[in-house]
């Protein structure tokens, strides 16, 4: 599970990347950034972290989560 921090007009990429790493959107809050849970298989995780980056000129915060954390 990661936690993902990007610009709105980033999203319609992201949502394009998620098939391609067996990824799925969990949690979604939309503020002045779109703020999302995702989850993946673990074999996903560093290339996932590397498309997105790229998607992103660098720009989305990602943070691994804990599983055993709530919300």
């Amino acid at each position: 599970r990661l936690s993902a921090c990007l610009e709105y007009a980033h999203l319609d990429g992201l949502h394009r990347l998620l098939p391609t790493f067996e990824a799925r959107i969990t949690q979604e809050e939309y503020q002045a950034t779109a703020n999302l849970a995702l989850s993946l298989p673990e074999e996903h995780y560093a290339a996932f972290i590397k498309a997105l980056a790229g998607l992103t000129n660098g720009g989305a915060i990602c943070h691994r989560l804990d599983d055993t954390a709530e919300g």
